[in-house]
């Protein structure tokens, strides 16, 4: 299923299943848990998440999950170079923007002007 979402140049060949909790720094931080947490052998970390309805929300909590992860990667010491490529999926029954018939959308960070992908 990943495969045939995603359409990476490297296909996943074998993937294992991780902890969903995303670990609070601190008291006070939003604890998050996904559906899905899964890495594949050349370490890239997919999460994934299943909503039958939107909530208020559910955009930027899609964000804020693939941050989280991408972010939390990286213990004390360790070079930034180390990070992997963090892929987000929702899979929602409805429609987010009603004049968009479109049924799969695809977000990478990029340059808005010359299309250049971080």
């Amino acid at each position: 299923m990943l495969n045939a979402l995603l359409r990476l140049r490297s296909p996943i060949s074998k993937i294992q299943v991780l902890n969903p909790y995303n670990d609070k720094d601190f008291e006070d931080d939003k604890l998050s848990i996904l559906d899905l947490r899964a890495e594949d052998k050349q370490g890239r970390i997919f999460t994934i998440e299943v909503q039958l309805s939107a909530p208020p929300g559910l955009i930027q909590r899609i964000v804020f999950y693939g941050c989280e992860v991408y972010a939390g990667q990286l213990m004390e010491g360790e070079g930034y170079a180390e990070l992997k490529p963090v892929y987000t999926i929702c899979l929602y029954q409805g429609v987010l923007w009603p004049k968009d018939s479109t049924y799969q959308h695809r977000f990478q960070l990029g340059d808005v002007e010359t299309g250049r992908i971080f």
